[in-house]
């Protein structure tokens, strides 16, 4: 866990210096400015897209608990027939 901690940080360092005006920003939808956010909220981010870049291999990705909703789906479906 802190060697994923750590990449994260320097996924979030790369991007900020490569971007000094704001690095990870977000949409104000009420004044259609973007503001740029905190360190927290990009980790998250940042693990996210991690998470569901390799979602074969954490279960905790949206990819993968999309997959795994369809197949209880077809599952329930399936018994529901027999």
């Amino acid at each position: 866990k802190v060697e994923k901690s750590g990449i994260l940080t320097k996924i979030i360092d790369i991007v900020k210096h490569q971007s000094p005006e704001g690095g990870f920003v977000k949409l104000d939808t009420s004044s259609r400015r973007w503001h740029e956010v905190g360190d927290h909220l990009a980790r998250e981010k940042v693990g996210q897209y991690l998470r569901d870049a390799l979602h074969l291999k954490y279960r905790s990705s949206t990819k993968s608990k999309k997959r795994i909703r369809q197949t209880q789906q077809e599952d329930a479906s399936i018994n529901m027939t027999i």
